[in-house]
């Protein structure tokens, strides 16, 4: 158990490598479909490169767009995409940055948070891990997670051996590629 916190804690690694490409509402709170993610990064990757046409090509950034999506909200990812396209080159899209935990959401919170401590995880460990509302100015990684990830964790908390559990947090978190 004494690696727990950093196990459970992976899933924090998506905000970084995420919050470039998040917001809240539209087309649900599950995880982006192919063809909405393809859709979607070539509109963020065009407004990108109105700014900047030194880029990469279009087609090679939607795709590196799109690899970086799996597991992630729809919803959150198409509010990013649809505020980035209304800012001026050279503006900050942190204000695009947004995501609204759903009833799913706030239940993986309290089942995490009642769970993690049990299996030794200190404070920072459980608020990095389950958080779902916003903090900073980010949204929290739990948040930008698809609905059904969210479940699956959750059905990962309802295992009793905290060993058990940690594995079952690493396969599902696999699945997404975090």
């Amino acid at each position: 158990m004494k690696d727990l916190r950093s196990r459970w804690g992976a899933m924090v690694v998506v905000v970084g490598v995420v919050s470039a490409a998040c917001g809240g509402g539209g087309p649900g709170p599950g995880s982006i479909s192919a063809a909405d993610a393809e859709e979607l990064c070539e509109r963020r990757c065009t407004a990108e490169r109105a700014c900047n046409p030194s880029e990469d090509p279009l087609e090679a950034c939607t795709a590196d767009c799109a690899d970086d999506l799996r597991g992630i909200r729809g919803d959150v990812f198409e509010d990013y995409v649809d505020c980035v396209e209304g800012l001026a080159c050279g503006a900050n899209d942190d204000a695009c940055v947004t995501c609204t935990p759903t009833a799913v959401h706030r239940d993986y919170e309290a089942r995490c948070r009642a769970k993690l401590p049990t299996c030794g995880v200190d404070a920072e460990g459980v608020d990095e891990t389950c958080t779902v509302t916003s903090a900073g100015g980010e949204p929290s990684y739990a948040c930008i997670l698809g609905t059904e990830v969210i479940a699956d964790l959750i059905d990962c908390l309802a295992i009793a051996d905290c060993e058990q559990a940690e594995a079952c947090f690493g396969a599902v978190l696999e699945t997404v590629d975090i």
